[in-house]
């Protein structure tokens, strides 16, 4: 049985061992219990011994009796604190671990699952469902298999004592269980829809959150108050619905549990006036009934709570089920111009690049250019390795780039996004990403290079100021001359740029384009340009249009051809008159 928990729970060794330890000392602990039992029987019997003993002049030995009271209390402490270090503790380190191997898979996935999967989701799985998991291993399967095994020899034990008064205090245990079985299906149908609710919720009040300036200035406050109460009325039905369901059935197993004892007195008051029980024993069933439901009835939850366990466990799986591409470790790339080769890629079932080809060449600037929603966005992660295409080919120096290791790849790439990403860090920090050997002095160069060095300068605390999430708080333009001196310190050979002076004023725009003038010199270059102008010293431009290929060749070639391209240059100088 306990190998189908390793599966079902994906253990490691480590996990399936400490596991096995906390069963055996949970069934001790619940053994443990039964103890007191016997205590209060021992002293009954002395004390009606001696009443009915004609030495009724002699003392009772008290200091025996709580010697032994000390003693019980004592192994009771000792088994429950073994329990506690001995296995929780071991099982919330490997627990992170877990968390750990999860993060570590999902580094070694495409991009791809991550645009069809929500971010929010993966983070619950990641922290939440793990911590369910964890508790689970720690003390729900634990509690299940010790009370079931403490509840076997306890059974075995009484039927020694008497056979059918021990049928009378164990009949309910197995019909219990039967309610909570039959229950199963219904039970994870409830736990899959609350998690699905709860995760509308997350992602509801998430996204409010996110976009409140575009809310403010719109005035759909009101509109979205009453989205965010509408999703949290469902996701507070469905928790009803969920408690109410698994709260009827734990009720109404221990309920049959409470026939128990019921039968216990009316068995055993049968057989008490038959004589074929004496009065002791009789009192430590009836003791016994009082005790040997407790662990039942957190069985009883636990059981629940597993259920629940399950579907954490198949959201884990969800993710591990997806395919991790092989590839080929530490390829060393000689050349570095880049090819794309009949190149196809669909988002789901819809197309965006068909049957495209062309060669950014090495040491040449490359620019793409198309309208919005051509396929240039996408080209330039694809050159980057962020997806695969589903038909074709992308090479570098000659190299398959679907067959290389994407670490080993990404080492001879710097790129700088329209959109920075900035960690909540010192801006040292966040530049020295490029290069996390490159000393202090190199990081300053570097933001040197980038037309940095005067804003961080003025700031209080320098090249030591925490910049806030995101780096909340700068500018666009200082957010996107940091990436710029982040690509710089990396000094790799490609280099790839996608819109970065799009969102820019004038000012910024050009302190940005000196920055890339100074990181672009004798590189490998893709640009993707809003501005055409910025893109007329490019050795090549290819003209992307509708998710294909319409034109390439030179800023003078392509207006020679009076077509896409000098349509895109004369619509852009009208707007810009």
């Amino acid at each position: 049985m306990l190998e189908l928990v390793k599966n079902k729970y994906n253990l490691s060794e480590k996990e399936y061992k400490l596991v096995r330890q906390g069963i055996f000392f949970n069934a001790l602990t619940n053994i443990s219990k039964m103890l007191p039992v016997g205590i209060c029987t021992y002293v009954l019997s002395q004390m009606f011994m001696h009443i009915s003993s004609e030495k009724t002049d002699m003392a009772l030995p008290i200091t025996k009796y709580l010697f032994l009271s000390l003693c019980v209390i004592a192994i009771m402490t000792v088994l429950t604190y073994i329990e506690y270090t001995k296995t929780f503790i071991d099982i919330y380190k490997e627990s992170a671990n877990r968390r750990i191997e999860i993060a570590e898979f999902l580094r070694k996935l495409p991009l791809s699952f991550f645009a069809k999967r929500d971010l929010a989701d993966l983070t619950t799985i990641i922290m939440t469902d793990t911590s369910g998991i964890e508790h689970a291993l720690a003390h729900v399967i634990p509690q299940c298999y010790g009370t079931l095994i403490s509840t076997i020899i306890i059974f075995v034990a009484m039927s020694f004592l008497n056979f059918k008064l021990t049928l009378a205090l164990f009949w309910v245990i197995p019909i219990a269980f039967f309610v909570v079985f039959i229950s199963r299906k219904m039970q994870i149908k409830y736990s899959q829809a609350f998690k699905k609710e709860k995760l509308g919720a997350s992602d509801q009040i998430q996204m409010t959150l996110e976009m409140v300036k575009e809310i403010k200035a719109f005035g759909l406050e009101n509109d979205y108050k009453i989205s965010i109460k509408n999703r949290l009325n469902k996701f507070e039905q469905m928790q009803r619905k969920t408690e109410l369901f698994s709260a009827t059935i734990l009720a109404s197993a221990q309920m049959i549990l409470k026939l128990g004892i019921v039968s216990v007195i009316f068995v055993g008051s049968i057989l008490l006036l038959e004589s074929k029980i004496n009065l002791f024993t009789f009192i430590v069933f009836l003791f016994s009934s009082g005790l040997i439901y407790e662990p039942i009835n957190s069985l009883m939850n636990a059981l629940t709570e597993i259920l629940q366990a399950e579907v954490l466990v198949d959201r884990i799986d969800s993710i591990k089920e997806e395919k991790v591409e092989k590839d080929i470790l530490n390829a060393d790339l000689e050349k570095l111009d880049i090819l794309f080769e009949n190149v196809c890629f669909r988002y789901d079932d819809m197309n965006v690049l068909n049957d495209v080809t062309f060669i950014a060449q090495e040491g040449k600037k490359t620019a793409l250019v198309g309208s919005s929603g051509s396929g240039k966005s996408t080209a330039l992660k694809l050159a980057a390795g962020f997806y695969k295409p589903n038909k074709g080919r992308i090479c570098v120096g000659g190299e398959d780039i679907a067959k290389l290791n994407s670490e080993e790849l990404l080492k001879y790439y710097s790129i700088v996004f329209q959109d920075v990403l900035l960690f909540d860090n010192t801006i040292l920090e966040n530049i020295r990403l490029g290069n996390k050997n490159a000393t202090d002095k190199e990081v300053i160069e570097a933001a040197k290079l980038a037309n940095c060095h005067e804003f961080i300068s003025k700031l209080p605390d320098g090249y030591n100021t925490y910049i806030g999430e995101n780096g909340k708080l700068l500018s666009g333009g200082e957010k996107q001359r940091l990436s710029i001196a982040r690509a710089i310190i990396k000094d790799a050979p490609i280099v790839l740029l996608d819109e970065v002076t799009s969102a820019l004023d004038i000012q910024n725009e050009n302190l940005v384009q000196e920055a890339i003038n100074r990181i672009t010199r004798n590189k490998t270059v893709i640009v993707i340009a809003h501005k055409l102008d910025t893109i007329k010293d490019c050795d090549s431009i290819v003209v992307f249009n509708k998710g294909r290929i319409v034109e390439c060749g030179n800023h003078e070639d392509l207006i020679k051809l009076n077509g896409f391209y000098k349509n895109l240059v004369d619509a852009q100088r009208d707007t810009y008159k």
